[in-house]
């Protein structure tokens, strides 16, 4: 405690020379020196003023010790209030980052698109997601289904969708992420080129028992991401066949 009334003190003289109240502290420091040890100043106030004690100046500085000194409480006050609302700041934005949040995100190019050339003048289009963990924690038992189909009535849905390269049957459902983690999904795929024009839509289902051809044509598929203590995220995307059958595939 006494450091701290301590460190008030020190700060008191500063007070008297800050810019926007030098020339106020200027003059009334000047007035009370002058009065103190000039005897026909003293004089000419006592004449002036009966009854008032020679010693008034002391008022006037014990009035501004005592302004300063609240002052400097008050600048303090100020001063830890910014510092707690600074880090009552990081704190919030440190809980946000904490909270779990999944993200389903289509881009081009890289992982997204997968052409695999059969050597024979066909080949295999397939469009995949991105499911990622924006969070600080851990999520567990993420998955990413098929929701449903718009213009397309499909009674297998929803049901979840394939991992990239989990190539071994029976295909997981599920999987963990850690914070920002990523990890892709394959959603749809066509044959395409020499004799494949009209070939089926393939969907592609961690579920090999479910029916997964769905005529050419122009669909919106919802998809949705979803896990232990995390709110679901919900994505929609546009997949058609374009001109000489290709495969077009896009987010909403």
């Amino acid at each position: 405690m006494w450091k701290f009334y301590w460190s008030v003190i020190k700060q008191l003289p500063g007070l008297f020379f800050q810019a926007h109240e030098r020339f106020t502290s200027l003059a009334a420091l000047f007035l009370f020196l002058a009065t103190l040890f000039n005897q026909s100043w003293l004089s000419a106030i006592q004449d002036g003023w009966s009854g008032v004690s020679p010693w008034w100046s002391l008022a006037v500085v014990a009035g501004f010790a005592c302004f300063g000194f609240f002052r400097v409480i008050y600048s303090q006050f100020l001063s830890l209030e910014q510092k707690v609302e600074v880090q009552g700041k990081k704190i919030r934005e440190l809980e946000e980052w904490l909270q779990p949040k999944l993200e389903i995100a289509f881009g081009e190019g890289g992982s997204f698109e997968q052409v695999n050339d059969f050597g024979d003048g066909s080949l295999q289009r397939l469009y995949r997601v991105m499911v990622t963990n924006l969070g600080g924690t851990t999520i567990q038992n993420v998955r990413v289904q098929l929701e449903r189909i718009e213009m397309y009535d499909n009674p297998f849905l929803p049901v979840e969708l394939h991992q990239m390269h989990d190539n071994e049957a029976p295909f997981s459902r599920s999987f963990s992420l850690n914070p920002g983690q990523k990890q892709y999904i394959d959603v749809v795929s066509k044959l395409e080129g020499e004799g494949c024009t009209d070939a089926e839509i393939t969907l592609w289902y961690a579920v090999q028992s479910i029916p997964n051809k769905i005529p050419r044509g122009a669909y919106k598929l919802a998809l949705v991401a979803t896990g232990d203590n995390v709110q679901p995220c919900h994505e929609e995307f546009n997949v058609s066949v374009g001109a000489e059958g290709r495969l077009v595939f896009s987010q909403q």
